[in-house]
């Protein structure tokens, strides 16, 4: 985990790297191998953690951070991007560069941070009074963003820009409008959301929310040690600004 754990290590702590699924392990609430009694915290990172999945980890009684995660029915430490600001500050880029007919092409509708980023968007275009477009896909990934650009074109073909929930989807969008003959950005503008590497190169390069993924990592370790050392502290809800990064396929890098 970006950032963590160089923190951990200078507390005398060690990162022991694993992933958790929770149909693959079913009711158990660590993967085989993990002791739970030999573990001095859990550091949890994952859009896709259920409420149920953390209730299980929460009764382990170890000291616990989620990152880039936010589950407000537990009472659970976590140190998140500010999605909802993100989103917001996106939508409202588009709107003052003259776009009326913004979509947000979303993930997986009961993922915290995806409802967050679709809330920022939302609220952009309530203040102007300006009717939103949600296309809802399955996944994450560049597939999802090339499948849902024919839908979203064929349904609501005055759209001029699009919102994507990440950059994956940002990209498989924008190459999926380009092999339907639009022209970017000037029939269609894009904004991702991550700003992972690939985002530099595509054509034309793409304006993203810029998550600062090791910063966000070093004060979830922060957190977790401030827990070790006080346990009983209350449960703080920490979000980490981000930035819009303004490239080309808005029409203003």
């Amino acid at each position: 985990m970006m950032g963590a754990e160089q923190e951990l290590e200078r507390q005398g702590y060690h990162l022991v790297a694993t992933t958790i699924d929770e149909e693959l392990h079913g009711e158990n609430s660590l993967p085989p191998g993990l002791d739970p009694r030999r573990l001095d915290g859990l550091l949890i990172a994952g859009p896709e953690l259920s409420s149920r999945m953390m209730a299980r980890l929460l009764a382990l009684n170890i000291p616990t951070v989620l990152v880039g995660n936010a589950l407000p029915d537990l009472a659970v430490d976590s140190v998140s991007s500010a999605n909802h600001a993100g989103a917001y500050q996106a939508t409202r880029h588009l709107i003052e560069h003259g776009h009326r007919q913004i979509a947000y092409l979303s993930g997986p509708a009961d993922w915290a941070p995806i409802r967050e980023r679709c809330a920022g968007y939302l609220q952009a275009l309530r203040e102007q009074e300006l009717a939103p477009t949600i296309l809802l896909r399955p996944g994450l990934r560049v597939d999802d963003g090339r499948g849902a650009i024919g839908e979203l074109l064929d349904r609501h073909p005055q759209v001029t820009a699009v919102l994507a929930a990440n950059d994956p989807v940002a990209i498989g969008a924008m190459h999926a409008a380009k092999e339907a003959g639009r022209a970017i950005p000037e029939d269609l503008a894009f904004i991702g959301f991550d700003n992972i590497a690939w985002t530099e190169n595509t054509e034309p390069s793409l304006t993203t929310v810029y998550i600062h993924k090791q910063h966000m990592g070093k004060m979830a370790a922060r957190r977790l040690l401030d827990i070790l050392q006080n346990p009983h502290e209350p449960v703080a809800t920490i979000q980490i600004e981000n930035e819009l990064v303004v490239r080309r396929s808005c029409g203003c890098g």
